[in-house]
């Protein structure tokens, strides 16, 4: 049976979704623990329920601006190739499931988000954009868990 179920958030403007497979569950940051001489794509390391996760700046990889992270931001805790990440987000709106007859077939993603997507999906007249969570963390922008 394949997994429909999807973790709605917003980063920035945009409305994303990161299926639930990958996510352990969404998490307000509380010490990080920054890291010397590593791209701003890592904003640091945090520590949650006795595991170290790796903290994206989603931002950055939109906008190219690293953001200052504060304490309780919101981060989507995730496993993804196997490493567990946490991935900067700015809300979580809801766990909904995407049917096939939800994704845009005859969309072409463009910009920032290119690299980043799977699929793009209309829900309540709202584009949403399916996320490929290991290209958030993938060899091209030299990042290791």
């Amino acid at each position: 049976m394949e997994n429909n179920l999807y973790l709605i958030a917003q980063i920035g403007e945009s409305y994303v979704a990161i299926s639930s497979a990958h996510v352990e569950s969404v998490v307000h940051i509380q010490n990080i623990t920054a890291i010397p001489r590593v791209t701003p794509l890592v904003a640091g390391l945090v520590s949650l329920r006795s595991q170290v996760l790796t903290l994206i700046d989603t931002q950055y990889l939109i906008t190219g601006e690293a953001q200052q992270v504060k304490i309780g931001a919101l981060a989507i805790a995730a496993t993804i190739m196997g490493h567990p990440y946490g991935l900067l987000v700015d809300h979580v709106n809801d766990v909904i499931e995407i049917t096939k007859d939800k994704i845009i077939n005859d969309f072409t993603i463009r910009g920032q988000w290119a690299d980043y997507c799977n699929a793009i999906a209309e829900l309540d007249d709202k584009m949403i954009l399916i996320i490929d969570p290991s290209a958030l963390v993938s060899q091209r922008n030299s990042i290791a868990a």
